[in-house]
């Protein structure tokens, strides 16, 4: 869980705590298109499903995969690291974005 507090004009500390949540997502089965009105469709009885389920942790998915006996397979988290620049980076003129016309 990550959490970012700032400290308010009169005193008082006000805290945003974000968690990650886990997800499954299921293979998706062959779609078509329907041509009587142009829409999606699928033979797959479980592709609105997957939208849905988001789970508190790790272990919930797990359990919820084991009662269902479906196989499942764990991914690492990948951590992103941004890097921090100013704002006027954005604007100069040694990118190699910007070319000279003259």
């Amino acid at each position: 869980m990550k959490c970012v507090c700032t400290l308010l004009e009169n005193g008082a500390s006000h805290c945003l705590c974000r968690m990650s949540f886990s997800s499954i997502e299921l293979e998706n089965r062959q779609r078509w298109e329907n041509p009587l009105i142009g829409w999606c469709s699928t033979g797959d009885p479980l592709s609105n499903i997957s939208m849905n389920l988001k789970f508190a942790s790790k272990e919930d998915a797990i359990a919820f995969c084991e009662k269902n006996k479906w196989t499942y397979e764990v991914e690492k988290e990948q951590v992103r690291h941004i890097t921090p620049k100013s704002y006027g980076s954005n604007f100069s003129w040694n990118k190699k974005t910007r070319i000279s016309t003259k």
